[in-house]
C-alpha cells in the first residue's frame, strides 16, 4: 500500500468541547489512533497543521483535498474549517473519504446519512483501549478503500445524476507531487535560516526553480518578520509577488504591519492609510482594526506633546474598541483595548476596562491558554494578570512562555513589552509593584543568547 497517501482534516491541539466543560485532545487522537493505522498499512500520512499552517493561502490545502488518495475527516466539535474541507472533498471525489467522530457528538442532519466511524472519549481524552479500537476500525476501512470495496460516500455524487467528477490527469498529479517535495525541501531550509542574507538566497533559489511563492507565502513572511527585516519584506511583497498574492487580505495586512514596525512617524502614517484602504475593500475585520489601533498607539508613544499623546491614544482606543466589538473572541484586540483604557485613567475608561476583563478571562480559558504553545495567547494572559494585579499567576505564565520552543521572535516580545511599559508607567505613578516588567524584559536577552 506504499503507493497510497492519506490526508487528515481535523482540529489540532486541545480544543474546548462544544457545550461541555472539558477540552478534547485532538493530537492524542491523531498520534494514538489515526497515524498508527496508516503506519501499520505502510501508507504515507499528513495532517493539515503539519504543513505549518500555510493555509493562510489555501492552495496547498485544496490540492491535498482533491489529489490525495484517501482523506480522513474528524467531524467532532462542529469545526467550520473541517466542514468546509469536507465539502470540497465531497465535491471532488465520490468515495475514499473516511469520517470519524466522538460518539457523543450530535451530528448535523446533512451528515447523519453518511457512514462514519465513532470513537469514545472520557472527558476529552481517548483511552489506550479506545485508541486501539479506532485504529483497528480505520485499518479495516482503509483496506476496503484500497480494495475498491468502498461505496460512494459523497452526497452530491450519490444524489445527483451525472455530478461532474474531478478528473485527475496523471501529468498534473506528477507535477503536484513534485511541488510537494520542493515545498518540503524549501520549508526545511527556511526553518534553518539564520540571517536575512540566507533568506534572500533561498528566495533566489525559488525563482531559479520557478517554485510558486503561494505554497510558502506564510512562512516567507514570518521569516522576514523574525529578522525584523521590514524594508526587505515590503520590497518582497511589492516586487516579487504577483497581483493575486499582493491582493490577499493577509498579505496586505502584513505589508501595513511592516510599515508600522519600521517605527518612524511617516511610515506609521503610511500603515494607517493602507489599513483604512483594506477596511474599505475587504470590510470590517477585528484584525485590521487591531492593526490600526496599534499604529495609533505607536504614534501616541512617539508624540511627546500632551495633546498629541491624548489624541492618538483616543484614536487607538476607538479602533481597538471597533475591532473588539466586531469580534469579542479576538483576545489580542481586547487586551490592547483594556491596557489603553487603563492608560487613559479616567473613571469612565477604568469602568470600561473592568467590563472587558471578564470577557478576556473567558476567552483565555476557552482557548486553554495554560497548555498552549501560542505566544500571543500566553502574552495576553500575562498582560491580563498584570492588569488585574494577580502577580503570582503572571509569574506562572511567564514560566510557560520562557520554555516555549522555539522562543518567540524578538519583535513579538518587544511588542508585548511596549504594552507592559505603558502599564508600568501607570503603576509607577500609583506606587504599585513594577518588578514584573524586568522579569518579562529578560526574555529579550534570552532570545539573543
Amino acid at each position: 500500500m506504499t503507493n497510497y497517501n492519506i490526508f487528515v482534516a481535523m482540529p489540532f491541539g486541545t480544543k474546548k468541547a462544544n457545550n461541555k466543560r472539558y477540552s478534547i485532545d485532538f493530537d492524542a487522537i491523531y498520534n494514538n489512533a489515526i497515524k498508527p493505522a496508516a503506519d501499520e498499512l505502510g501508507i504515507s500520512i499528513i495532517r493539515a497543521d503539519e504543513e505549518n499552517d500555510s493555509g493562510i493561502i489555501h492552495t496547498l490545502m485544496i490540492e491535498r483535498l482533491v489529489c490525495t488518495d484517501i482523506v480522513i475527516v474528524d467531524i467532532t466539535n462542529d469545526n467550520p474549517n473541517v466542514y468546509y474541507e469536507l465539502g470540497i472533498r465531497h465535491c471532488a471525489r465520490p468515495c475514499t473519504t473516511i469520517l470519524i467522530y466522538d460518539k457523543s457528538t450530535r451530528l448535523p442532519f446533512d451528515i447523519q446519512p453518511l457512514r462514519a466511524i465513532p470513537y469514545e472519549l472520557e472527558k476529552g481524552i481517548i483511552s489506550d483501549s479506545s485508541a486501539e479500537t479506532l485504529k483497528n476500525n480505520l485499518v479495516n476501512r482503509i483496506k476496503s478503500v484500497v480494495n475498491s470495496e468502498h461505496k460512494c460516500d459523497s452526497l452530491p455524487f450519490a444524489l445527483i445524476d451525472d455530478f461532474p467528477k474531478t478528473e485527475l490527469d496523471k501529468t498534473k498529479l506528477q507535477i503536484y507531487h513534485e511541488i510537494q517535495k520542493q515545498r518540503a525541501d524549501f520549508l526545511d531550509k527556511l526553518k534553518n535560516t539564520k540571517t536575512i542574507d540566507e533568506l534572500i538566497c533561498i528566495i533566489s533559489e525559488m525563482e531559479r526553480e520557478e517554485f510558486p511563492y503561494q505554497y510558502l507565502i506564510f512562512e516567507l513572511i514570518k521569516s522576514f518578520q523574525s529578522f525584523k527585516a521590514w524594508d526587505a519584506l515590503i520590497h518582497f511583497i511589492d516586487n516579487k509577488l504577483d497581483s493575486n498574492l499582493k491582493n490577499l487580505l493577509y498579505v496586505k495586512q502584513q505589508k501595513a504591519l511592516a510599515y508600522n514596525k519600521k517605527g518612524n512617524y511617516s511610515d506609521i502614517q503610511t500603515s494607517i492609510v493602507l489599513l483604512q484602504e483594506i477596511l474599505r475593500e475587504h470590510g470590517n475585520s477585528s484584525e485590521t482594526y487591531g492593526l490600526i489601533g496599534s499604529a495609533y498607539k505607536k504614534l501616541a508613544i512617539l508624540d511627546k506633546t500632551s495633546l498629541g499623546f491624548k489624541t492618538n491614544l483616543e484614536r487607538a482606543i476607538l479602533n481597538y474598541k471597533e475591532g473588539f466589538k466586531f469580534d469579542t473572541r479576538d483576545y489580542y484586540t481586547g487586551i490592547n483595548l483594556a491596557t489603553l483604557l487603563l492608560v487613559k485613567d479616567t473613571e469612565t475608561s477604568l469602568a470600561e476596562m473592568n467590563e472587558i476583563i471578564p470577557i478576556l478571562k473567558y476567552n483565555l480559558e476557552f482557548n486553554d491558554y495554560s497548555i498552549s504553545a501560542d505566544y500571543w495567547l500566553l502574552a495576553t494572559a500575562y498582560e491580563l494578570y498584570i492588569l488585574t494585579k494577580n502577580y503570582n499567576k503572571a509569574t506562572e505564565v511567564l514560566g510557560w512562555i520562557s520554555t516555549l520552543q522555539p522562543l518567540p521572535d524578538k519583535w513579538a516580545i518587544e511588542s508585548t513589552l511596549s504594552n507592559l511599559n505603558l502599564i508600568k508607567q501607570v503603576y509607577e505613578d500609583k506606587s504599585l509593584p513594577i518588578d514584573w516588567y524586568d522579569e518579562y524584559e529578560s526574555l529579550v536577552n534570552k532570545k539573543e543568547i
